[in-house]
């Protein structure tokens, strides 16, 4: 029995792979049965040749380095620091209108050789003038309006405000496209507004680049504006028993225009402005000199709200009744005055002389009354809340 040797060394890498090709095209030539036929046997001759050729370049890489590298490694690349704000464009962001981003006419080009490459890399001036240009569209269905106001207003937050100018221009032929020119540069609030309708404002930068003459810097804009039907507001007012209030003034003012909405509730004491604007507003029940809750501010946007049900406390009807010294009613006379802890009172008397004042407040009030030829009368009285109802009679003296 042959004993095998133990000192033979084992053949590794290219001596390997030129060996195992020896034996396998050896077997070929003879007909291995393990192969198949002779045909049989040329042909994965060649599919073999190629893995084999592949065998003795992976010995032939693990001979030289001892490890299969990474061709490109990035260790071996040259350092890439990207500008983390690239040469941008001096022009400020572009605003969207909610889904349409805004054009913009002639943007600033940027000057690679100057230095200036990041926004903070230059400065704004607001000497000279620029020109805002867009049209104006409204939703689906919605009709444009023949008469409507474009307005331009120093901007709320942007700087360059204080250089801004106010400006209102009326469009009165059903046009939707517009052009402003020669408008100090600035910050600008710009909206289209029209009877019933709302206006979003958009802001808008006009600037040029202190320093650099040879930059536009952003002294053209285009702008899409757009208006929407307003919408309304309604509510209710009990009083402590939790009863309608009926013929109850209701007031709104607008925080941003003062302007001042009217109505008064129903029988059921439900009332409704059809026609509000979005925006700040504050809210008055009573008469808005002397009202009978203290004022409450809300926002309102369209298409509509709900204001939540108010009570209000109990108040009292005052009827005055106006006399000259003869007794003779005395009608058109003015009837002025006030309560101690703030309200009140104006009015003017009927052809009988007479005049209502309703939900007055419980409180003392001083009154005067002053007829056509200047001729006065005064009272002090104190109503209280279970009065219900009150008369006052005022005599005017030469």
């Amino acid at each position: 029995m042959r004993v095998p040797r133990t000192d033979r060394m084992v053949p590794t890498g290219q001596t390997a792979a030129r060996e195992a090709e020896a034996r396998l095209i050896g077997a070929v030539r003879v007909g291995d049965p393990r192969l198949g036929c002779q045909s049989r046997g040329r042909a994965a001759l060649g599919w073999l040749s190629g893995v084999l050729i592949v065998a003795l370049l992976i010995g032939w890489m693990v001979t030289r380095t001892g490890s299969i590298r990474d061709p490109i490694s990035p260790a071996a690349q040259p350092s890439q620091v990207a500008d983390p704000g690239g040469p941008e464009s001096l022009d400020p962001p572009a605003i969207s209108d909610g889904g349409h981003p805004l054009e913009r006419v002639g943007p600033a080009p940027t000057d690679p050789a100057g230095g200036i490459s990041r926004r903070e890399d230059f400065d704004k001036e607001y000497d000279g003038h620029g020109v805002i240009r867009g049209r104006v569209q409204v939703g689906e269905g919605v009709e444009f309006p023949d008469n409507w106001e474009l307005v331009l207003e120093p901007a709320r937050f942007l700087e360059g405000r204080e250089k801004a100018v106010y400006r209102v221009i009326p469009m009165t032929g059903g046009e939707r496209e517009f052009e402003v020119t020669e408008l100090p540069l600035g910050g600008y609030d710009v909206s289209a507004r029209a009877a019933g309708m709302n206006g979003t404002p958009l802001p808008v930068l006009l600037y040029s680049v202190a320093g650099r003459p040879d930059l536009p810097g952003a002294k053209y804009s285009y702008l899409i504006l757009n208006m929407s039907p307003a919408g309304f507001v309604d509510g209710s007012v009990v009083n402590s028993f939790g009863r309608p209030v009926a013929d109850l003034p209701v007031a709104l003012i607008s925080k941003k225009t003062q302007d001042v909405l009217e109505t008064t509730t129903d029988p059921a004491g439900n009332y409704i402005f059809p026609v509000v604007l979005d925006g700040e507003y504050e809210i008055l029940f009573g008469d808005p000199n002397g009202p009978l809750r203290p004022a409450e501010w809300f926002t309102f946007q369209a298409p509509s709200m709900r204001y939540p049900e108010r009570e209000v406390p109990a108040f009292v009807d005052v009827t005055f009744q106006v006399f000259d010294e003869r007794g003779a009613q005395v009608p058109d006379a003015s009837i002025r005055g006030y309560r101690d802890s703030g309200g009140t009172i104006d009015l003017m008397t009927d052809g009988e002389g007479m005049a209502l004042a309703r939900f007055l407040r419980p409180g003392r009030y001083r009154v005067k009354a002053k007829d056509r030829e200047g001729l006065l009368g005064k009272v002090d009285f104190e109503i209280f809340a279970n009065d219900g109802t009150k008369r006052i009679e005022i005599v005017t003296k030469s």
